[in-house]
């Protein structure tokens, strides 16, 4: 009797061939190909594999990967690992370069780092939050936080170079100010026209070595020691960049105004704001507020009291001798909300109040106490509304105000604190004793001899005195607060 052998069907081929596929990899240790491969089954990811003497730690030739190197891995605790590639083809090597990178993080485990981080810009991103909450919180203002995003935004430029923080040299920051002066600022920006001075880069810094103490090191992300390029700054008053008006220029800037808040060749919203920052401009000139603080007024912070007053003698028109005209002192309560808290101010510019009042009710405004004094109508397009009834942006300001410069073609480079310094200069000039000064404008006597040393104040006589009142009053710059008991 003879036995027949079994007929080899295709099944029992495709069986056959899987067997001897098998028995190959099983020699060569290679992962199954992903289409010969059950989904369910767990796929190597080592083509090859080594554990070191260190522990936890191994190297391997990933199996996924077209290119043959080495890579490390090492297991940090938590279900957390670090891999990384080493770079090389040859195990030897692959070998001595991973003891060696677990040598250095070891070293930042030890020394409180992290071995796990974010890019730059997650940093970054994670620290504007925390600003965020902080704000929320009433830990800082929102003007704050407004100032370090500017900043900040500058410092994701300077770090593009770098994807984490632990890549970023300690001497990068040497070449910040030449970066800023020259490819960190655009010169053709509205509210930049000029590179940035020393005091802004200053400021800058600051909030750049915050970022790093109080973030990057704290999380751990940063352990070297930067040290930031702050610029000296000399302490002479006309070394700032807030000189004071010349009386001349100051003139020349009120004659302006009378017609360039008056253009009939703008639309009524222009024309609008721009009357606004024209008294606001006189108003600074006249109290010596800083601007901010003069933005967060109210009508409950001002009181306006009139009174007659017998007007100096005009040596250029005797009739107007002996006459009596009214005027307007004003009481300022300086919000608490401000750099140097709440403080009283005793001004004479009552007028310029006055002249807005009556500018927002002529367009159909009301000044209620609650209101503010220099408030957002919501006219512009861009505020859709939301910006309605709040104080004007400082950004706005600062738009209209170098219009307004640039079309005056001025030889000495004015800002806004400009009307500040120029207020302080004339009261100092015309004989108010310094520490007055210094209570009215927010400033230390030691501030007033630090920033104003330079100032070398006229020995001016008493007919000098009255006759340059009077040239300082037709030019909306008004003195008669002097002659109040301070």
């Amino acid at each position: 009797m003879t036995t027949e052998e079994p007929s080899l069907t295709p099944a029992l081929l495709k069986e056959f061939q899987e067997f001897l596929e098998a028995k190959q990899r099983a020699k060569t240790n290679e992962a199954p190909a992903p289409s010969q491969t059950n989904k369910k089954d767990k796929i190597s990811h080592y083509l090859e594999r080594e554990e070191l003497d260190v522990e936890n730690l191994i190297i391997f030739i990933h199996s996924q990967k077209k290119n043959q190197n080495w890579y490390m891995r090492f297991y940090l605790g938590g279900g957390r690992y670090k891999v990384e590639c080493l770079n090389t083809t040859d195990k030897t090597a692959a070998k001595k370069e991973a003891i060696e990178r677990w040598r250095k993080l070891q070293n930042q485990i030890d020394a409180g780092g992290r071995v796990v981080q974010k890019d730059v810009n997650k940093c970054l991103d994670e620290y504007l939050r925390i600003l965020q909450d902080q704000v929320e919180s009433g830990l800082i203002r929102p003007n704050t936080l407004a100032g370090k995003s500017s900043s900040l935004k500058k410092l994701r430029l300077f770090l593009e170079p770098f994807k984490y923080p632990k890549d970023i040299p300690p001497t990068h920051f040497k070449g910040y100010v030449k970066w800023r002066r020259t490819v960190g600022y655009s010169r053709y920006h509205k509210n930049n026209p000029e590179p940035p001075t020393a005091a802004t880069i200053n400021k800058e810094l600051s909030d750049y070595n915050r970022f790093f103490n109080d973030y990057l090191i704290e999380k751990g992300y940063y352990l070297k020691k930067i040290k930031f390029p702050f610029v000296e700054i000399k302490r002479g008053y006309f070394d700032d960049k807030n000189i004071p008006f010349d009386e001349k220029d100051w003139m020349k800037l009120v004659y302006h105004l009378r017609t360039w808040t008056r253009s009939p060749n703008n639309p009524r919203r222009g024309t609008f704001y721009r009357y606004v920052v024209g008294e606001f401009l006189k108003i600074l000139a006249n109290s010596g507020l800083r601007p901010h603080e003069a933005l967060l007024l109210k009508w409950e912070d001002i009181t306006i009291k009139e009174r007659e007053q017998q007007q100096y003698r005009n040596f250029q028109d005797a009739r107007n001798s002996g006459k009596t005209r009214k005027e307007m002192i004003v009481e300022i309560k300086v919000s608490h909300n401000t750099k140097t808290g709440r403080r009283l101010v005793i001004s004479p510019a009552g007028v310029y109040f006055r002249r807005i009042r009556d500018h927002y009710r002529k367009h159909g405004h009301t000044c209620g106490k609650s209101e503010y004094i220099f408030r957002n109508i919501g006219q512009s397009n861009q505020d859709n509304g939301k910006n309605t009834g709040k104080p004007l942006s400082t950004s706005g300001i600062r738009h209209l105000w170098y219009e307004l410069i640039g079309e005056l073609n001025f030889d000495n480079h004015y800002t806004i604190y400009s009307c500040r310094s120029f207020y302080i200069n004339q009261r100092l000039e015309l004989g108010v004793p310094p520490h007055i000064v210094a209570k009215l404008v927010g400033h230390s006597v030691e501030t007033m001899e630090k920033h104003y040393e330079d100032i070398s104040i006229r020995k001016l006589t008493e007919d000098v005195v009255k006759v340059r009142r009077e040239k300082l009053r037709e030019n909306d710059f008004l003195t008669f607060d002097m002659d109040l008991d301070f």
